[in-house]
């Protein structure tokens, strides 16, 4: 909760917290609770601009494993007071940070990086294979939003 976090700021080794509620209230009252003492870092992908709105300073992203220049360059543009470019950044997001949980994580953003050739296949339990509707529904969204392959591995369906 906001006033267990505002107690724990009294140590120095407690310096930030992500926080994936998705509850924007919460994350609020913990910026008015806590303020600087504490980075607040979105654990959502896609709050992660509302968030920085709201005192937040980044993101733990998993959309980052897939682009993580676009992820940097829209946390840039809001700090830089770019505005309409950090929401133009977003919602071109906003598909793969949706596909990143077309199924529970890692699983697809693990999927995403084997088919791209920068991981090797498998999981380990209690983690499963990405369906095949789910892997064909991802590689869609993530070639609609410009990735590829890095290697020949990565390029079959």
């Amino acid at each position: 909760l906001p006033e267990t976090l505002k107690r724990l700021t009294r140590f120095d080794s407690i310096v930030a917290v992500k926080e994936a509620s998705g509850n924007l209230l919460q994350m609020s009252e913990i910026h008015r609770l806590c303020g600087d003492r504490i980075a607040l870092l979105s654990g959502d992908d896609a709050l992660a601009l509302p968030a920085l709105s709201i005192g937040a300073t980044g993101v733990v992203s998993v959309t980052a494993n897939i682009l993580p220049g676009k992820i940097s360059r829209m946390i840039e543009e809001y700090f830089a007071g770019h505005l309409a470019e950090a929401l133009r950044l977003h919602e071109e997001l906003l598909p793969v940070n949706n596909a990143m949980f077309i199924e529970t994580n890692p699983i697809p953003v693990k999927a995403a990086m084997t088919w791209m050739g920068l991981a090797g296949e498998g999981l380990r339990l209690p983690m499963c294979e990405i369906s095949t509707d789910n892997k064909n529904k991802l590689i869609d969204v993530l070639q609609a939003a410009g990735v590829e392959p890095v290697s020949a591995h990565g390029s079959a369906r």
